[in-house]
């Protein structure tokens, strides 16, 4: 990569309570075998030493880098908005977010670069790329797997925006962890919505909407970690049914029900009362419970996957025959 091919990149820091975690994630960072970096931390009024424990090893890492920040607030207000706050205060061309409790490989920001200029004539602005998934730590012994899109027809070189977006619609396909993209794309599409508590899918699907298209990397540039002890984790507390989709039933009514069919939108509004009512009356961790959950998820389930398929062959079918152009 020539010194002209060498602009600012930001990586930003995601922390929330990631003490226990987010050394790893700085060493990560400081082991990139590209050079011109800044480095961020925007922390989300962490409880723990979160902020102690990253002041101490910027104080000692801090010749790595171009630039290095630390920014946090006094009171919790979420993902999307702990990103935003990274992303305006950012100088690089380029912008890289990663959580307190992922790794970046060492040639992350090195090969994200390296397509782009090696591709030029797509102009790409945003790209992701494959991830490795881990159980809790980043040993051999607690890998799970490896997420590569290489066989999805999201990744095609030649799909457009507005047939990624359609795939979008019916779930985020986008290995969010891994996404390296132009500032100035978060900065003209206002940022991530702050009115939501899920930041990635509603970002890609504006992303998407303005026309601008997601490209991928067939490389491994995250390690991706599982954790036990995550929120997200759906037996927690002994119950078959988290909050998540609580959570997304808003981002479902802003960006997903005006760009569907009437018919997929009303069984998607069911299937979300359905598990409301499972999750009030069947929600303890038992067998009798699981049961119920599995026989009323067969008819959302297959009609669910008719629908995404039908729309994958439709894509494939155009892609084909070259109707793209």
């Amino acid at each position: 990569m020539t010194e002209s091919n060498q602009p600012l990149v930001s990586i930003i820091v995601i922390t929330y309570n990631s003490s226990k975690y987010v050394l790893e994630t700085l060493e990560s960072a400081k082991s990139q075998t590209y050079q011109n970096i800044e480095l961020i931390i925007s922390d989300d009024c962490s409880t723990d030493n979160t902020i102690e424990i990253c002041r101490n090893w910027i104080k000692n890492n801090a010749d790595r880098f171009v630039k290095t920040e630390i920014i946090t607030v006094e009171s919790n207000t979420g993902i999307p908005t702990n990103c935003n706050r990274g992303i305006d205060i950012s100088k690089g061309v380029w912008i890289k977010l990663i959580a307190g409790d992922d790794v970046l490989t060492d040639d992350c920001i090195y090969n994200n670069l390296v397509y782009i200029n090696e591709n030029e004539n797509m102009k790409i602005k945003i790209l992701q790329s494959s991830m490795n998934y881990y159980s809790n730590y980043f040993t051999d012994c607690n890998f799970i797997k490896t997420r590569s899109l290489n066989d999805n027809i999201i990744s095609d070189n030649n799909i457009t925006a507005e047939l990624q977006y359609r795939l979008l619609l019916r779930g985020c396909l986008v290995n969010t962890p891994s996404v390296f993209a132009q500032k100035n794309i978060y900065i003209n599409l206002g940022g991530f919505d702050e009115s939501l508590s899920i930041e990635d899918w509603p970002m890609w699907l504006k992303v998407l909407s303005s026309g601008i298209k997601i490209h991928y990397l067939d490389k491994i540039t995250i390690k991706y970690r599982v954790r036990n002890d995550s929120m997200c984790n759906e037996n927690i507390d002994n119950k078959i049914y988290n909050n998540h989709f609580i959570r997304e039933r808003p981002l479902y009514e802003k960006y997903i029900y005006p760009n569907i069919s009437f018919c997929e939108k009303h069984f998607l509004q069911i299937h979300f009362l359905r598990l409301k009512f499972l999750s009030r009356y069947f929600n303890e961790n038992k067998l009798l419970n699981k049961l119920i959950s599995k026989i009323t998820t067969v008819p959302f389930w297959l009609y669910s996957n008719c629908y995404i398929k039908i729309i994958h062959l439709i894509i494939k079918q155009r892609l084909k025959n070259d109707e793209l152009y």
